[in-house]
């Protein structure tokens, strides 16, 4: 699993690239934000998907916590 440091440096990094290409050459720019967008949603859904099944056995496990 890849830090938040790195990915943020990443967008950081494509949204930089990006700019310096933008003047003339719209269809550089969309890739480079577009992909690393596309993989941090990506590498971020199984940590989300992980966060609930662990709320949702916490719950199972001491239910009189939630009340």
């Amino acid at each position: 699993m890849l830090n938040f440091a790195w990915i943020s440096s990443i967008i950081t990094m494509g949204v930089m690239l990006g700019w310096l290409f933008i003047e003339d050459k719209v269809w550089v720019f969309l890739p480079l934000v577009l992909f690393p967008s596309i993989m941090v949603i990506v590498w971020t859904m199984p940590v989300f998907k992980q966060i609930k099944s662990i709320k949702g056995e916490k719950e199972r496990l001491y239910p009189h916590l939630g009340k």
